[in-house]
């Protein structure tokens, strides 16, 4: 062989190491990202085989018994959730109000930036939670659904706060309010009375507030239940890709009309995206320009690696080192940040609260349901509230869709299929709520970072009095 052919021969062969070093590191960089996201990777396998599982049993037919059979593992994993709805509520709720209390020990100044942040996260939460409810009934994904809606499956009662179908927007808005406050929690916690639980969990929280010293004792109990009940939750979750796949493979198994069952999830994502785009691309910046004066999408430019941060984890949590590190480079007062980031992991949550009003409306529409004007603000409110007591709860999804559909009686089956196309959405979510957190840090830096920098320079004794 001559020398050229020597040398070629070699440099073929480095290449071939080469790739092969380059392939072994892909596969490796895989392998760790799975076993990083374990329970992300089971979920999407879980939908994934729920799919092929339903498309064949579709195929071939199957009885409405070995339909039921399929479904029982989904029908447990529902089950499961229900159960843990009221506990969930109450601890996380309770836990939530009383995490406030840190605000009294600011100084005075400290107080008015918290109170207003407080502010804007209800404000921006109302405003997605109407602007879902406002899409879904504009465009209505379900109307015309000839997939998933079953009228056998509704539940017996789903007309829940004893709203009468025919009833007057009055009647509708007293019947909410009577909803809000009953007459015997413990009747209303059997019947999974949401509205009427959330309002005394409220009300216990703030009392527990009040109460001081006096109140330590309850606070640690709910704070010991918050976290048995999580703990719980997880195990659940390890539990629900199996279930997920059950309910897919049941649902689409016995259902004759494949193709419409996917152009039903395909439109509620359509929706949801459509819905988040609105809010995290006019609402958000709309607010950012009122109050600074500035191109809002600089700053959408600079925080982008917050952006992909949210993507990849797919947690407001996990984000937050990264959102206080941008928006502090960004120029906003580190008070402020500390102030603002870590309250808006657990109140603001814009992108989930829009999600969940758009899943039941969505549902609803599936079902020929139509929702009177006192149902629809219990879907606001439910949505509201329970994006805020769900935060911090791996798979969220699950759980406030729950919550959200028991509140309106809608059935409980149609999650699995939501799901699907859930493990996407979400991520879409949690861009909206980081940098909703972000935005609101700037907007209160536009008007308290002055007089927070010269109390922060008298206090180190850099400005004499």
């Amino acid at each position: 062989m001559s020398h050229e052919g020597q040398v070629a021969l070699e440099q073929d062969e480095e290449l071939l190491i080469l790739d092969s070093k380059k392939k072994k590191k892909f596969g490796s960089s895989v392998m760790n990202w799975m076993r990083k996201n374990s329970l992300l990777t089971l979920t999407m396998l879980g939908v994934l085989l729920g799919l092929i599982l339903g498309i064949i049993l579709n195929k071939i037919g199957i009885s409405k018994t070995m339909t039921i059979l399929v479904g029982f593992p989904g029908e447990l994993l529902l089950r499961m959730l229900k159960m843990l709805v009221l506990p969930l509520i109450v601890a996380s709720v309770i836990v939530g109000i009383t995490s406030l209390s840190s605000g009294q020990e600011f100084g005075r100044t400290e107080k008015r930036v918290f109170y207003r942040v407080l502010i804007y996260f209800a404000s921006t939460t109302i405003v997605a939670v109407i602007l879902g409810v406002v899409i879904v009934s504009v465009l209505q994904p379900g109307k015309f659904s000839k997939g998933i809606g079953n009228p056998e499956e509704l539940p017996e009662d789903d007309n829940p706060g004893e709203i009468p179908p025919n009833a007057t927007p009055l009647d509708s808005i007293l019947s909410v309010l009577r909803s809000m406050v009953p007459e015997n929690i413990v009747k209303s916690s059997a019947n999974l009375d949401i509205l009427g639980v959330l309002t005394f969990s409220i009300l216990l929280g703030a009392t527990i507030i009040v109460l001081g010293e006096k109140g330590k004792p309850l606070l640690e109990f709910f704070e010991s239940l918050n976290e048995a009940i999580m703990k719980i939750v997880g195990f659940v979750m390890w539990y629900a890709p199996f279930g997920i796949m059950s309910l897919i493979a049941a649902r689409l198994g016995g259902n004759a009309d494949f193709v419409s069952v996917l152009q039903d999830i395909a439109m509620f994502a359509v929706t949801v995206i459509a819905g988040l785009s609105i809010h995290f691309f006019i609402i958000l910046p709309t607010l950012y320009f009122v109050f600074l004066r500035k191109n809002p999408f600089k700053f959408y430019i600079f925080m982008l690696q917050v952006i992909l941060t949210a993507i990849g984890t797919d947690s407001s949590a996990a984000t937050l080192p990264v959102n206080i590190e941008y928006t502090k480079k960004f120029g906003v007062n580190s008070k402020i940040v500390q102030i603002v980031l870590p309250l808006g992991v657990t109140l603001n949550m814009n992108g989930t609260a829009l999600y969940e009003a758009v899943a039941a409306m969505f549902v609803a529409q599936l079902h020929g349901i139509k929702l009177n004007a006192g149902q629809t603000i219990i879907v606001a409110l439910t949505s509201t509230l329970a994006a805020v007591g769900a935060a911090g709860i791996p798979e969220a999804g699950l759980i406030t869709m729950t919550m959200v559909f028991t509140a309106v009686g809608l059935p409980l089956s149609d999650i699995g299929l939501l799901l699907t196309i859930d493990w996407f959405l979400d991520r879409m979510r949690t861009v909206v709520n980081c940098l909703s957190d972000s935005i609101c840090a700037a907007i209160v830096d536009s008007y308290y970072s002055k007089e927070l920098l010269l109390i922060e320079q008298e206090k180190k004794g850099e400005v004499t009095k």
